[in-house]
């Protein structure tokens, strides 16, 4: 994920998934797109929101899925963490899922 402060935008890609409940951690593979993102500040904090797609796939199965995301970049702006909803864009589209993601500054 790159953070362009200067632009106030966000963008760039989540991969290396691991699943808690569904599926072993092994069997997720797959990226998600981190697109139209803004930086504003939240309580002084400065967070963002995006909005989220790609495919995903496991177990067998595969998903194409939408959604937003939205967190915050840490200490210093070192570390970039937040939630997701996404919705799958197929036939189980009625569930949404959520999830958690973390990255270090590099």
């Amino acid at each position: 994920l790159t953070a362009d402060f200067g632009n106030e935008t966000v963008g760039g890609r989540l991969h290396d998934f691991e699943a808690s409940e569904r599926m072993e951690a092994s069997d997720v593979n797959g990226e998600l797109a981190i697109t139209d993102g803004t930086i504003q500040s939240v309580n002084g904090d400065a967070g963002f929101s995006a909005k989220v797609g790609g495919t995903l796939s496991g177990a067998g199965e595969s998903f194409t899925v939408s959604g937003t995301a939205e967190g915050g970049f840490g200490d210093d702006a070192s570390v970039l963490s937040g939630k997701m909803v996404l919705t799958d864009d197929g036939e189980g589209g009625d569930q949404p899922t959520y999830g958690q993601f973390s990255t270090e500054r590099q």
